[in-house]
């Protein structure tokens, strides 16, 4: 069956194809071993060997299962490692061996003598390894177009195409309702700041505020600081931008931000200061563009090495000199309420792909921050947790509070009484 089946008429041709697609390993003459076919060859060759069709005994159960046992759990083991490993032939292989297994069930609980030439063709375990490997990779990956047409490559058989479709468009309905996809996962495990579709809470996001996932007390600039502030602020953090709060009634209220590029602009130009009371001197003026482009831009990222290296060189008798930063600052930076839906401020960050989200309160005071990191899913399911937590300690703590009066004027009662 399985000569027929590769195509090969001659003597030579069926002697070179079992010697390319199938191991002896200490097997006799004319005989192989299907185990060594599947372990010891590499993964592309094995796939290779599973999608071979007319011929549902090639390989038994003991082989699948020795090789699908401890593939699944090394390749999810290397999947997390800091290694440069692939994932697409792990993820084929792991497929098309489910694929085979279920085939030979279904092989063994219809017999061929039972069955019709057409259902016989869709019951060969070699066809479910096809599918078996696609689901899996769409179930994994959430590939779906583009894994269909690879699939269909893949086999060589346009027949398959509409089994290949409804099978990874159910796998990846299925895996979406569980859980986020396997390059998700990798990208919140290496902690990078990516903003996926709200669609894998356990909570409403809409029962939350801003003020519950936000990082509170945020470090804010004055309108008008020293050169000496600047540098604590800068040498303190690694924040991309800060907002700029101005004493108006008593309250630091919020009038823009400020990039960090651009603060390390202004103190590499002395021509941008001005004296201990705020007084232009005569090498005073604004910087141009160029100047500004210099640090890496109003938006750039700067490294912590040049930040040192521009507050070690300034001068220490010109910190006390103030800056000016109302003709730099951004008066049109994005600000939320802390009363608004987190839903909604999900939907504007992601919406205008923002780097960072200030929240401010009634009396337009900054009280927060948002960055993508604090949108995270684990870290936003984490402080929508805490926030839930916090609600019934406060609930528990007013009963108790409700309790505690209640008994105090009882008691006052009674004495009034006696």
């Amino acid at each position: 069956d399985v000569l027929i089946s590769s195509g090969a008429t001659t003597e030579e041709e069926c002697s070179d194809y079992l010697e390319e697609n199938f191991m002896k390993f200490n097997c006799k003459e004319e005989e192989w071993n299907p185990a060594a076919t599947l372990l010891v060859r590499p993964g592309d060759d094995a796939i290779k060997s599973l999608f071979i069709r007319n011929a549902p005994t090639l390989f038994d159960y003991g082989p699948i299962f020795a090789l699908l046992v401890p593939y699944f759990f090394l390749a999810c083991w290397a999947a997390g490692c800091a290694v440069s490993s692939g994932l697409v032939v792990p993820m084929l292989l792991i497929g098309s061996a489910m694929g085979r297994f279920v085939g030979l069930v279904l092989h063994d609980a219809f017999p061929d003598r039972e069955l019709d030439d057409i259902t016989r063709q869709w019951m060969d375990p070699g066809v479910w390894s096809l599918i078996g490997a696609a689901s899996f990779f769409g179930g994994v990956s959430r590939l779906t177009v583009s894994l269909v047409v690879i699939m269909v490559e893949i086999s060589n058989d346009v027949h398959f195409l509409v089994p290949i479709m409804l099978t990874v468009m159910t796998a990846k309905r299925t895996a979406d309702f569980a859980t986020h996809g396997l390059y998700h996962a990798l990208l919140e495990l290496k902690c990078v700041p990516f903003v996926d579709l709200m669609t894998h809470f356990h909570s409403d996001p809409e029962l939350y505020m801003v003020r519950d996932v936000m990082r509170s007390n945020p470090v804010c600039v004055r309108l008008a600081p020293t050169v000496q502030q600047i540098c604590d602020v800068l040498s303190s953090t690694t924040h991309n931008s800060f907002p700029v709060v101005k004493v108006m009634d008593g309250k630091h209220r919020m009038v823009g931000s400020i990039a960090r590029p651009m603060l390390l602009s202004l103190l590499g130009h002395p021509q941008a200061w001005f004296d201990e009371e705020g007084r232009a001197t005569n090498k005073s003026r604004l910087l141009e563009y160029n100047d500004v482009m210099k640090c890496g831009g109003a938006e750039g990222i700067v490294p912590q090495s040049l930040t040192k290296q521009v507050v070690g060189s300034l001068p220490a008798e010109n910190m006390n000199h103030t800056i000016q930063l109302h003709p730099y600052i951004n008066t049109s930076a994005f600000e939320v309420q802390q009363t608004l839906s987190l839903r909604q401020a999900f939907v504007l960050f992601r919406t205008l792909g923002l780097r960072h989200l200030f929240v401010v309160d009634e009396q337009h005071c900054p009280v927060g921050v948002i960055t993508r990191k604090d949108l995270n899913g684990l870290k936003m399911e984490g402080r929508m947790h805490d926030a839930d937590w916090a609600a019934r300690d406060r609930e528990i703590i007013s009963i108790i509070g409700n309790s505690d009066e209640g008994n105090s004027r009882k008691s006052h009662a009674r004495e009034v009484d006696m």
